[in-house]
């Protein structure tokens, strides 16, 4: 509305005029059930490709050399990290693609329900929401707990409009929601890290500043062999 005398009511705040958004209300007839059904994939907009641990390791000598220092790596390190013939000792990772998913879910389903009579009407819906996260997870048996980066929600909404008389009339709005997630905690006991977003920002963040010749392999025995890390501070 841009109707002075329309928006007069709002004061100032419609000096730029006024949107009016109206719900689905229900109407007068036999009930009406709408379901819909949601399957779509997300997909981050775009992934980091990182630098390879060789090249990592070649950087770092050549920041080195630059410096005035020695070079950090060997030839023969440098050679078995170009070709990852021995990832126990000198790992050789891509912690982006194996920490976080290309694509992944999210399923949506609405259920609508309208009708009534010429005194009363009414409408109700109910949607369901599920989403999983961006990272990759690993469960372990011995340890009692869903890992899994992932959202669940249920909001629903009603309304009511009865005729009471001719003059009088009343109406019922009532809405809410439940919701259930997972999402990383990175730093236990500290409400600034409890927030979703601060959350998923740190360990994107750790991934992304992390070489790719950092962490070591698991062994086929389930353990990992710790190296340190050259050039890092």
């Amino acid at each position: 509305m841009k109707d002075a005398s329309a928006t007069a009511v709002y004061g100032v705040r419609g000096a730029n005029g006024v949107i009016m958004v109206t719900t689905r209300r229900g109407h007068s007839g036999k009930p009406k059930i709408d379901v819909t059904f949601e399957q779509t994939w997300q997909s981050p907009t775009r992934l980091p490709k990182m630098t390879n641990a060789y090249d990592y390791a070649v950087l770092r000598n050549q920041v080195e050399v630059q410096d005035g220092r020695q070079p950090i790596y060997s030839d023969e390190e440098l050679e078995h990290y170009r070709t990852g013939d021995f990832k126990e000792l000198y790992p050789v990772r891509d912690f982006v693609g194996e920490f976080m998913r290309e694509r992944f879910p999210m399923r949506r389903m609405n259920v609508n329900v309208s009708g009534g009579n010429e005194k009363m009407r009414y409408f109700t819906t109910v949607g369901y929401l599920f989403q999983e996260g961006v990272f990759r997870i690993e469960k372990f048996p011995e340890y009692d707990y869903d890992p899994t980066s992932k959202a669940n929600r249920v909001n629903f909404r009603s309304n009511f409009d009865i005729d009471i008389n001719k003059s009088l009339k009343m109406f019922l709005n009532i809405s809410g929601y439940m919701q259930k997630k997972n999402d990383p905690v990175v730093v236990p006991n500290n409400g600034a890290y409890l927030n979703d977003i601060n959350a998923y920002s740190t360990v994107i963040g750790s991934l992304l500043q992390t070489p790719n010749n950092y962490h070591n392999d698991v062994t086929p025995d389930g353990e990992v062999l710790s190296t340190f890390l050259k050039g890092e501070y």
